[in-house]
């Protein structure tokens, strides 16, 4: 009897407490990233790179599938969703599920795997933290050359746009856009067109430059580098040179990176009008024509004809012997003869065949005590005064003598009247010089030269022309 209300009272408490007991869900979800070679619950990626997640399913029916990453609620990429067809006897797995970050800025994520039979359903939140990818440069290098010269009506100016570039989007050769309302025209299947303007009116221009690549076109790495680029047939207007500015800029299609500008300069000579001849010296004598291109010798004074200025010759007479080695730079003396030993050759010596000096006695010799300027620093046009206070210091009194100036690059020689100077006497000589209209800026140096038949004295002085 006691063995049988046992049994009773344990089968009543099965039945009592067994709808306690859940049953066991339908489907469950476990889901890890994949990063080196472990199982982890958060992964750091580069923009645009692609991670690996694990998905292990067990269900006892078909279930959907879905991968989204999300960022404060809101979906920024659906990944996967699909349905799997259930395997009852072999669980769902996928060691090899790719998150492709391209798209996502940088920032944190969650990657939300969920999956769901109809009766049940599982999710694991992952963690994702997108780094972004740094800016793309890019940067247009100067122009080479930067300035051009071409007359009217030549065929093309070319140059070359040299640029560098580390994105991966297409280039567009800037888009100006502007007040204009006629564009240039396009040319070629990368467009390009060429509009000119003034240096400081670039707003009055629709579009200065226009190099596009086609919309379909992705640009390849053999395309990163240099373009050239040609301009058509340039005319000058209203008779005269014309000079057009041009000014480039390479950005992305997409408008988010550009480079600097970098700019040409084109002058465009008038064909009617005759190139104007270059004169460094401003003598009025074209470089070309002219037998001291950088002296000014308006004269073009050439004594042993050949065809080198005095001016700039290195020697003036010709006879093979350099001016400050000739013992008369000015005369021909290939031979150098000097019968009295006074460093001055025969043919220019004044003291050559006459009466010695009286015995015991110094000859008359002039010499300059000191030189007077009003300035040493004068305008074109202006007169500059010039006083040479000279004395004889010889036993002699010493006649017919004069002073000279020279300034050969301001063509410029002046000399005095003759005067007598008795022994032991002093004198000033005045000099008013003009400067030349034409004389260009500089320093200038200006010999000063005092002599008679027993000699000469010389001295220098340095004048700036403003």
């Amino acid at each position: 009897m006691r063995s049988t209300t046992i049994i009773t009272i344990a089968l009543l408490a099965l039945v009592v407490f067994a709808p306690l007991v859940a049953a066991a869900p339908s489907i469950s979800l476990t889901s890890k990233w994949v990063e080196g070679g472990q199982h982890v619950d958060k992964v750091t990626a580069k923009q645009g790179e692609t991670k690996t997640v694990m998905v292990f399913v067990n269900s006892d029916s078909d279930f959907q599938i879905s991968l989204d990453v999300v960022q404060e609620s809101t979906v920024k990429k659906e990944i996967l969703k699909t349905t799997i067809p259930a395997n009852l006897n072999q669980p769902y797995l996928n060691p090899q599920l790719k998150v492709d970050t391209s798209g996502l800025a940088g920032g944190e994520y969650k990657l939300i795997v969920r999956v769901d039979n109809g009766k049940d359903s599982d999710t694991k939140i992952l963690s994702l933290d997108v780094q972004a990818a740094p800016k793309p440069t890019l940067t247009l290098k100067p122009l080479k050359p930067a300035t051009l010269t071409v007359k009217e009506g030549d065929p093309a100016v070319e140059i070359k746009l040299d640029y560098s570039y580390t994105g991966k989007d297409s280039l567009e050769f800037i888009k100006r856009q502007t007040k204009s309302s006629t564009p240039c025209d396009p040319k070629d299947a990368v467009q390009y067109a060429l509009c000119e303007t003034t240096k400081d009116s670039w707003d009055v221009m629709t579009f200065l430059i226009n190099l596009v690549f086609p919309p379909d076109y992705e640009l390849k790495e053999t395309d990163k580098g240099t373009f050239t680029f040609k301009a058509g047939k340039l005319i000058a207007k209203n008779n005269q040179d014309e000079t057009l500015y041009f000014r480039f800029r390479v950005e992305e299609a997409n408008g988010d990176v550009e480079s600097q500008w970098q700019y040409l300069t084109v002058t465009v000579q008038d064909a009617d009008i005759p190139p104007v001849k270059k004169d460094t010296d401003k003598d009025g004598i074209p470089d070309d024509k002219d037998n001291c291109p950088v002296n000014y010798n308006p004269k073009q004074e050439d004594q042993d004809n050949d065809k080198i200025g005095d001016v700039c010759d290195p020697d003036v007479d010709g006879d093979k012997i350099p001016n400050d080695q000739d013992n008369c730079p000015a005369h021909f003396n290939p031979t150098q003869a000097d019968k009295n030993g006074d460093g001055i050759g025969d043919v220019c010596d004044p003291h050559v065949n006459k009466p010695d000096t009286p015995k015991g006695a110094t000859p008359g010799e002039v010499t300059i005590a000191s030189v007077g300027m009003s300035s040493d620093t004068v305008e074109v046009g202006e007169y500059l005064h010039v006083a040479v206070h000279l004395q004889n210091e010889g036993d002699v009194d010493m006649d017919d003598a004069h002073v000279s100036i020279l300034a050969y690059d301001l063509g410029i020689m002046l000399t005095s009247n003759e005067f007598d100077l008795d022994s032991g006497r002093k004198k000033t000589v005045d000099f008013y010089i003009q400067i030349p209209a034409d004389a260009n800026e500089g320093d200038y140096d200006v010999m000063i030269t005092a002599q008679n038949d027993n000699g000469a004295d010389s001295v220098y002085r340095e004048v700036s022309i403003v």
